[in-house]
């Protein structure tokens, strides 16, 4: 994580005295997606006053991830992830798709 999220996450971890770790990691993606009133309200500082805590990720990419994640095959699944949720610099889908198709086999 970095930008954005990364403060956020940061946040999120004070406010809810945990500490860094995958679980949280994985705490903290899920509650921006599904539960997202449940981030602090301290993410608000971090972004200009017309936007709310649903721009962390994007209210547009919370709706798709959650369609994608409800009916999509795990290599969607991988792919919706990384280019909505993680946005990483370098893609290495063929890398991700590997390991997606490792641990959980393409439909």
């Amino acid at each position: 994580m970095e930008g954005l999220k990364k403060a956020a996450y940061d946040l999120y971890l004070d406010h809810n005295d945990v500490e860094d770790s995958a679980d949280a990691q994985v705490q903290f993606m899920y509650d921006s997606i599904y539960n997202i009133e449940s981030l602090p309200d301290s993410v608000l500082d971090l972004m200009s006053e017309d936007k709310g805590k649903s721009d962390i990720v994007g209210h547009g990419n919370i709706e798709k991830l959650k369609k994608v994640f409800e009916s999509g095959s795990s290599g969607e699944v991988a792919e919706a992830f990384m280019n909505r949720w993680e946005k990483p610099r370098v893609t290495h889908l063929d890398r991700r798709l590997e390991e997606t198709q490792k641990r959980m086999p393409f439909e």
